[in-house]
């Protein structure tokens, strides 16, 4: 199975690499904020942008155009759709005791698992994405990678401060 790594460089600059390779960056404006700007390697970039009164929905958009949504759900699951190709994407935890969360297709098939890891030697945090069933061929493909990975950080903050 091939494993993408994302290394946090800052609070607000997280790197996503594959192998050596440097696939693309997440990175948010300012410590606190829920917008992030997604850059992929070939120069394209994208702007998650929430939306509603709780921030419970988010907008990715390239030149105001939507490609992706997502919409935050009282059980912790995340729904992620795929505007263009009109595709249903979850994001679920998997396990109660675990850090691991899975996405999965409209059919429940597994496709990836994002994991978190604490270094205390260099107190900092890395996630290592396993991809199950899932390949970076094409743009929407790495674009949903770099989503749920925005996804999966917003549950862990929720759940970190308390909501």
């Amino acid at each position: 199975m091939k494993k993408i790594t994302v290394t946090t460089i800052s609070t607000r600059n997280n790197v996503f690499f594959d192998d050596d390779y440097k696939i693309g960056e997440l990175i948010y404006p300012d410590w606190f904020s829920l917008k992030a700007k997604i850059t992929i390697n070939d120069g394209s970039s994208f702007s998650l942008e929430p939306k509603g009164m709780f921030s419970t929905r988010t907008e990715v958009k390239s030149n105001d155009e939507v490609l992706f949504t997502t919409l935050g759900s009282w059980k912790g699951h995340i729904s992620i759709y795929d505007v263009i190709n009109k595709r249903d994407y979850t994001l679920k935890m998997q396990g109660f005791f675990n850090n691991r969360h899975i996405v999965v297709d409209s059919k429940n098939k597994e496709l990836f698992r994002i994991t978190q890891n604490f270094s205390w030697k260099q107190f900092r945090t890395s996630y290592e994405i396993e991809l199950i069933d899932f390949d970076l061929f094409h743009k929407e493909d790495e674009l949903l990678l770099f989503i749920a990975f925005y996804s999966y950080k917003s549950i862990m903050t929720a759940m970190a401060s308390g909501y």
